[in-house]
């Protein structure tokens, strides 16, 4: 009887052991094995309907910068230097930041620098300057628009220009779109503009230069972009 007990604890105590041992290997098995993995971007990308996650809003440079003489804002460009017509960023109050207008221009922040264009008439010819800025992240086939505040302005040896143009190009895929404003009684003041157009590449370009100025003497016109100028309407 006492041999067989003690078998009998050994079988038992051999059974737990083996017991034991297998939920061990388990737990080791477990423990190795991958976690699955859970893919997000099937259902972020279903968010809102079609929404992607890696969609871009489409945007503008703002205008607004450190005055001077010959300098744009980040991402404008003048893409017709002439040492005659040159362009550069003002303030409300003064030219390149150095010579006063003759009538402060009246607005906000955003409008307190911006970039301006000059242009001039004389016998036989005259000359304009144009900056341009890229539109980014458009989809072809919708439209935008863009708001703008154009001005006119002049110091004491210079005189306002007569009208002003507003372009898109679409990097010679279609016609430009063309905008001309006309400043008769509208002069030393910021005019809203509103500049609508169909996309057909992802990107375009805005232009902005003086269409007519006086004749035999300098004028300026002046352009101002803030912050979510533009925005898609369909």
């Amino acid at each position: 009887m006492n041999s067989l007990s003690k078998i009998s604890r050994l079988g038992i105590s051999a059974v737990f052991m083996g017991a034991a041992m297998f939920m061990s290997s388990c737990s080791k098995e477990e423990a190795q094995a991958p976690e699955p993995r859970i893919d997000l971007t099937s259902d972020l990308n279903d968010l809102d309907g079609n929404a992607k996650i890696n969609d871009l809003a489409p945007s503008i440079p703002q205008t607004a910068g450190l005055a001077c003489k010959g300098c744009q804002a980040v991402g404008w460009t003048n893409s017709n230097w002439n040492a005659n017509v040159p362009t550069g960023t003002s303030t409300s109050t003064s030219l390149w930041g150095i010579a006063p207008w003759i009538k402060a221009l009246r607005g906000n922040d955003e409008t307190a620098s911006f970039i301006t264009t000059s242009a001039i008439e004389y016998a036989g010819g005259g000359a304009r300057s144009y900056v341009d800025a890229t539109i980014k992240n458009l989809t072809p086939g919708k439209t935008y628009a863009i708001n703008v505040l154009i001005s006119t302005t002049k110091t004491w040896d210079t005189d306002y220009v007569k009208s002003a143009i507003l372009t898109i190009t679409h990097f010679n895929l279609a016609p430009v779109n063309y905008f001309e404003t006309n400043f008769h009684g509208k002069t030393g003041q910021w005019i809203p503009q509103t500049i609508v157009f169909k996309a057909v590449a992802d990107k375009a370009k805005l232009g902005f230069g003086v269409n007519v100025a006086g004749a035999n003497v300098t004028g300026y016109a002046n352009i101002s972009v803030g912050p979510n100028a533009i925005k898609q309407l369909d």
